[in-house]
């Protein structure tokens, strides 16, 4: 089954530091790098190295970063939609990663942020070869929204990964069949639909979520593995245990993989399972897409 990733691309400036900065402090990094990234980008390259069937929509400025972006996807021999942009930079992000392996990003959307209905309508006769869409929130609002009606219209499965988190009105959330977030994402998603800032079980959390639209939830949960559940299905899996020196990416190596195998069919177990070796790969080196592995090493992965 084919899938259309519609999302960002970046320039990623990484600084390697002790610990992340306090506020008002001033440190110094002990190494730097600078490579590809955005969630679109990174998710599109986890989906081709998984072996699913991608082609890939995005928003580039005409610059040397947007070369990069173009040469990379060649590269990967991922089909792709560009959107240019002369008015802005490619989009770009910069991330500082601890030797705990946590980080902090400050994104600047630049053409991400531009990508808008009208580049959206000179591919739109192209959606019904579609199967899956696949969404983040590095793109504006009004275009993800355009979108999840088109292919919901389509009768196509709609994705989302809700992150950096945003605000979904009800009348959108039963258009979404897949839903993925972490568990920060949960508890900001509970929160905007029932504005209650109490403590609760996981569980009531998902139940919400239901009850207001939702029909499926892949929840990571860092060390903890990662939960699949809608309303009459909950599937869990253990994460596996590396020695993490950068998390970034790992989120989205998680997500890719994960729908490559439900678009090969794979039964939801096998799925977790699969999306879970790869994101633990991807956490054990530098960079976003310089750590996303290939099908050939999850499949060799040894626990």
């Amino acid at each position: 089954m084919k899938i259309l990733v519609v999302g960002s691309s970046n320039i990623d400036t990484t600084l390697y530091v002790k610990s992340l900065p306090k506020d008002g402090e001033t440190i110094s990094a002990l190494s730097r790098s600078v490579s590809l990234g955005g969630k679109g980008l990174n998710q599109a390259i986890a989906i081709k190295r998984a072996g699913g069937e991608i082609t890939f929509l995005t928003s580039l400025g005409e610059d040397p970063d947007g070369n990069l972006a173009i040469e990379q996807l060649n590269k990967e021999e991922i089909p792709s939609y560009i959107c240019f942009k002369k008015e802005v930079k490619t989009g770009s992000a910069f991330i500082n990663v601890s030797e705990k392996g946590e980080n902090s990003i400050v994104i600047d959307d630049g053409s991400n942020n531009l990508l808008n209905k009208f580049d959206i309508d000179k591919y739109k006769d192209q959606f019904d070869n579609f199967d899956y869409l696949l969404l983040q929130n590095e793109i504006n609002e009004e275009t993800n929204t355009y979108l999840i009606d088109i292919f919901h219209s389509l009768n196509k499965k709609v994705v989302l990964n809700n992150s950096p988190f945003r605000h979904i009105g009800k009348s959108l959330l039963n258009k979404i069949d897949y839903l993925f977030i972490n568990e920060v994402e949960l508890f900001s998603m509970y929160q905007d639909i029932i504005n209650d800032s109490s403590f609760k079980e996981i569980s009531e959390y998902l139940s919400v979520l239901f009850n207001a639209g939702v029909n499926n939830i892949i929840l990571t949960l860092g060390k903890d593995g990662a939960l699949f559940a809608n309303k009459d299905t909950k599937i869990k899996v253990e994460a596996k245990k590396v020695i993490s020196v950068d998390t970034v990416g790992a989120g989205d190596t998680f997500t890719g993989y994960f729908l490559s195998e439900i678009s090969k069919n794979k039964d939801i177990k096998t799925a977790l399972l699969t999306a879970t070796k790869a994101a633990a790969i991807s956490v054990t080196r530098k960079g976003a897409i310089p750590s996303i592995p290939t099908i050939k090493e999850v499949e060799e992965f040894k626990d």
